[in-house]
């Protein structure tokens, strides 16, 4: 009786953290995007650029906080979590270059809107979008392994595993616009990135039930 006191004791924590790390990464991303940045292009001007991060620095500065910051944060325990309930080295490999580039990107874009940063802006974005394609593919790497690991564990719902594969095809597709600063196919955010976080979240959730 006592062993299963302390083992409850100690997992309830766990579980509640990887809740909370689940909904944070969903609920991170949805306040940046409603940060009031302006939006231009993946391939703009370094004048279209400039004129979208100076005067913006401190918003600019808080949704790099929140959709790098906080979310990359997030997604490695969730990552971690999927990593240890399957024991796909592959997922923790995956998760922790994607939380890698993200905090990586945070660092850029707290220089680019600081006094340090202020003669570079365009080329310190620049290197932001083509890491975020980078780190598409990592996040890619990180669907497909973890909807191996699902199929085979079945520690989640099996409908996270079709998903994920569907995921990694559509980060593909959004990792090449960014990564090489094509506007048409970076579009493919605009459905990766839903798909993105129903995963992260829903696999957090269900790990953590």
């Amino acid at each position: 009786m006592s062993t299963l006191a302390t083992t409850s004791t100690t997992t309830s924590p766990r579980r509640l953290g990887l809740l909370l790390a689940a909904v944070a990464y969903s609920i991170a991303w949805i306040l940046g995007l409603m940060v009031p940045v302006p939006a231009v292009d993946i391939d703009a001007s370094a004048q279209a650029v400039l004129g979208s991060v100076v005067g913006h620095e401190g918003a600019t500065a808080l949704r790099a906080l929140l959709v790098h910051g906080l979310a990359g944060v997030a997604l490695v325990i969730v990552a971690v979590a999927l990593a240890r309930a399957t024991g796909a080295r592959s997922v923790l490999v995956a998760g922790v270059v994607a939380a890698g580039l993200s905090l990586v990107q945070l660092v850029l874009e707290l220089v680019l809107t600081g006094p340090a940063g202020s003669g570079a802006v365009p080329s310190l974005v620049e290197a932001v979008n083509r890491i975020d394609g980078v780190k598409m593919f990592a996040l890619a790497a990180l669907a497909l392994a973890g909807a191996a690991a699902i199929r085979r564990s079945a520690v989640v719902p099996r409908w996270l595993s079709g998903l994920g594969v569907v995921l990694a095809v559509a980060l593909v597709v959004s990792g090449v616009g960014y990564a090489l600063l094509i506007p048409a196919l970076g579009q493919a955010a605009y459905v990766s990135l839903p798909l993105l976080l129903i995963w992260v979240t829903g696999t957090g959730v269900a790990l953590a039930r």
